[in-house]
């Protein structure tokens, strides 16, 4: 098991959030050792409902990127 301070981690917010403000989610980013912050301009906090597309593009990437995908049949 890796540590955690080498464990990639993807924090994902919508740019019009009221209730997790994009502050919120920089100051998070910045505390954890090897984050990756996306801020999507479409979407509040709702995002994974109304972006569904997009997120999933930006977690697939992030997955590839550190190679953390896997494939399936």
């Amino acid at each position: 098991m890796s540590n955690f301070n080498e464990t990639p981690t993807l924090i994902v917010v919508g740019k019009q959030d009221i209730l997790t403000p994009v502050k919120l989610s920089e100051q998070l980013a910045q505390g954890i050792p090897n984050a990756e912050l996306v801020v999507l301009d479409c979407g509040g906090h709702g995002f994974l409902v109304e972006s569904a597309d997009v997120v999933a593009t930006v977690m697939l990437n992030f997955l590839r990127k550190h190679n953390l995908h896997t494939t399936t049949a």
